[in-house]
């Protein structure tokens, strides 16, 4: 888990957060979901601190196979 990866992390958490924040007044009934390709979920956000830190910002995941560009799961 090299420092890069943990600033991508932050940075895409981060950016989602601020985007449901500006969803919620405009279309509060949307839900928002962070898209993550299924190789990067199961490398990086399956470890505890990264499955804490979604847990307890409340960021809803949609895992993506991108060859294929099909939906593997979504994660509320």
């Amino acid at each position: 888990m090299g420092a890069s990866t943990i600033y991508e992390f932050y940075l895409a958490v981060g950016q989602c957060f601020s985007y449901r924040i500006a969803l919620r007044s405009q279309q509060p009934e949307r839900k928002l979901y962070l898209a993550v390709p299924v190789y990067v979920y199961e490398d990086f956000f399956r470890r505890p601190f990264a499955q804490q830190t979604i847990q307890e910002s409340q960021t809803n995941i949609l895992v993506y196979e991108p060859e294929q560009e099909v939906i593997v799961k979504w994660i509320n």
